[in-house]
């Protein structure tokens, strides 16, 4: 397992071990869009919206290098029919920037990156010469998205925001009657 590629699923059997409510619904609206037109998707949310519990949810389920059949028993994504379809059946890049800062200078985040997660790709994928295509791409946080028209910085992304957080609502956050639960359990 690496820092970026593939990172197992130590990180969300932590959460799963303490006060846990279910979102993992989430994964199967990502499944849907797994070799579609639709497969990067972007839901920025400020702090304190489950953000990084959320990815390593994903990365627990995605992730190849290990067996994560036991950490989602009784969660709603077990009785999705298509939930044994895609778990723990790809390459996972699992990159949070809280990760980053401290490590390099705000100037060299780009190449730091770049350089440690081909670093990582070049040593479990010693032949490779160009990223593959993504199967789906989640990706989170506030962005600095330039809109233009139909152009943007990151045109293919379909992005949920606050405002318009579509299907993907109850996924990000608590909702009232999640907090009640929380409140009096």
């Amino acid at each position: 397992m690496g820092n970026y590629l593939n990172p197992g699923n130590s990180g969300f059997a932590g959460i799963r071990n303490d006060i846990y409510v279910d979102k993992s619904g989430l994964i199967g609206l990502i499944n849907e869009t797994i070799d579609t037109p639709r497969r990067m998707t972007c839901v920025s949310r400020p702090r304190r919206f489950g953000k990084s519990f959320a990815a390593k949810m994903l990365c627990a389920y995605y992730d190849k290098t290990c067996d994560s059949s036991g950490l989602f028993e009784g969660l709603e994504i077990a009785g999705d029919v298509g939930f044994r379809d895609y778990l723990n059946q790809y390459d996972v890049i699992y990159l949070d920037m809280t990760g980053v800062i401290g490590e390099t200078s705000i100037g060299d985040m780009i190449p730091y990156i770049q350089r440690n997660v081909t670093q990582e790709m070049v040593e479990q994928y010693p032949g490779l010469r160009t990223a593959e295509g993504f199967a789906a791409v989640y990706m989170t946080g506030i962005l600095p998205i330039k809109k233009d028209g139909s152009q943007s910085a990151i045109s293919d992304f379909q992005e949920y925001s606050m405002l318009k957080p579509r299907q993907f609502a109850k996924y990000v956050g608590f909702t009232e009657d999640e907090v009640k639960r929380l409140c009096h359990d």
